[in-house]
């Protein structure tokens, strides 16, 4: 980290959180598998097919996130130490 000015480790930054916010979405949508053709239109008079629950809990998701912010700033932290103070 030592030939890259502050500007550039911003970007890094910004670009790890950007990365760590599209896995923490991916995470936290996961459903257990493709429900298939539920209610489809030829095969029953319901209008919409049943309201199938994605992701995970909430109280889950919350960990998640909370976990991957914290590794976040501590990225961020270790990214934009003071190289002097830390010697």
């Amino acid at each position: 980290m030592d030939n890259f000015n502050q500007s550039q480790r911003i970007v890094l930054i910004v670009g790890i959180g950007m990365a760590i916010a599209i896995f923490g979405f991916w995470v936290t949508n996961l459903t257990p598998g493709a429900p298939g053709p539920v209610a489809y239109a030829p095969l029953t008079r319901a209008p919409f097919g049943p309201s199938l629950p994605g992701g995970l809990h909430p109280w889950v998701q919350m960990v998640v996130w909370m976990i991957l912010i914290i590794a976040w700033v501590a990225i961020a932290l270790r990214i934009l130490r003071d190289k002097a103070a830390a010697e």
